[in-house]
């Protein structure tokens, strides 16, 4: 079973989180971290995952290696048609990305027991392209 089934909200975490091993991974993915997957979709009024592709290609190219704080990006649209990008890192909190580019830790743990979320709310996906191209210049 992979962790979205576990979730209210399945068909919105088919990223790659949720297609975790539910049976595997049991001691990062906790009851906890589903339930706070539940209240983070209900909180944002997340109403879908789809993101353009040229967002996606963004994020991807984002990796670890080149910005670890921005680990783990996900995207979800709100019902109010705003835009929520959420990281989940490893790294130390102290990193200077994370005022640089506003995100600000998320009360609730949403990748594992053992990553920070932190997230921004964007009101135009032309704000968030410019943001993560932003990003892949500053590539270390």
């Amino acid at each position: 079973m992979k962790v979205k089934e576990l979730t209210k909200y399945p068909k919105l975490f088919s990223c790659y989180w949720g297609n975790f091993d539910a049976e595997k991974n049991t001691d990062i993915i906790t009851p906890e971290i589903i339930e706070n997957r539940n209240k983070f979709v209900a909180e944002f009024g997340i109403k879908q995952a789809k993101i353009p592709k040229t967002v996606s290609d963004l994020m991807l190219g984002l990796s670890q290696y080149n910005h670890p704080f921005f680990d783990h990006l996900e995207a979800y649209v709100t019902k109010d048609g705003n835009f929520v990008v959420i990281c989940s890192s490893y790294g130390s909190p102290e990193d200077p990305e994370k005022d640089d580019f506003e995100f600000i830790p998320y009360k609730n743990k949403l990748y594992s027991t053992s990553t920070t979320t932190y997230f921004r709310v964007f009101y135009t996906m032309e704000r968030v392209r410019f943001v993560l191209k932003t990003l892949q210049s500053k590539k270390r």
